[in-house]
């Protein structure tokens, strides 16, 4: 919980923190092929860049494209954030849910649709928590 004196965006980043060490760790559970492991790790370590030279919707259209599990699972972590964060929340309110993950096509329609200061916020939380996620893919994914 929270401390009333903490600021808030200590408690934001504790956030990110949390849940991308929680998607890692559960990737890493759930999926026993190194080769695997190691691609979701690489593929971590390049979408913040990807994200900054190209632009998030152009990086998350690409992601989507792609039919490799680490792919996905990377998206699905991200997706899986944005739909909980007090910033972001608010933005993916109507995102379709198929079975027990939001919908990865209408996701990235929405992003595609946001107005240039949504499409910003959306961009900085994205990078925000992917340095959280490649810390801990650098952490508990080892070779």
């Amino acid at each position: 919980m929270a401390n009333n004196n903490q600021p808030i965006q200590n408690t934001i980043d504790q956030g990110r923190a949390s849940h991308a060490y929680t998607c890692v760790y559960n990737f890493v559970q759930t999926h026993s092929n190194k080769d695997t492991h190691s691609e979701y790790k690489s593929y971590s370590k390049k979408l913040p860049m990807m994200i900054k030279n190209s632009g998030l919707g152009a990086a998350m259209a690409f992601t989507l494209s792609k039919s490799k599990e680490h792919h996905k699972a990377v998206l699905d972590d991200i997706i899986s954030w944005l739909c909980q964060s007090m910033i972001t929340k608010d933005f993916f309110i109507n995102l379709k849910k198929l079975s027990d993950k939001y919908d990865q096509a209408d996701f990235v329609k929405k992003i595609i649709n946001f107005n240039s200061n949504e499409y910003r916020v959306i961009t900085n939380e994205v990078i925000a928590y992917m340095t959280w996620h490649r810390r801990f893919t650098e952490g508990l994914i080892t070779k």
